[in-house]
């Protein structure tokens, strides 16, 4: 137990250990999931990064993959989108 743990009388102190117990692994879930929604590269975009990146949603950006040819990268069975190369493409579209 931390040292500022207040014990509360009426509960075991099993249950208190429990709740911060409960409370560390929680907190350590919350960092390793923002850890993971990050992408591994500021210059590479993730769907949703490109989807946030050009102001549509999501069955848009696979539009524009498959009739556009917006570029992206497969990284295993994931579409990465370079950040370059999607502002370029965008200042290609208003050609």
């Amino acid at each position: 137990m931390s040292d500022t743990t207040k014990l509360d009388p009426n509960k075991p102190v099993a249950m208190t250990v429990l709740g911060e117990i409960k409370s560390l692994i929680d907190n350590a879930l919350d960092e390793r999931l923002e850890l993971l929604s990050q992408p591994a590269n500021d210059d590479l975009l993730d769907r949703a990064g490109a989807a946030k990146y050009l102001g549509v949603s999501l069955p848009q950006v696979d539009k524009f993959c498959r009739e556009k040819d917006l570029p992206f990268h497969r990284v295993g069975d994931v579409k990465r989108f370079d950040r370059e190369e999607v502002r370029a493409w965008v200042r290609e579209q208003g050609k």
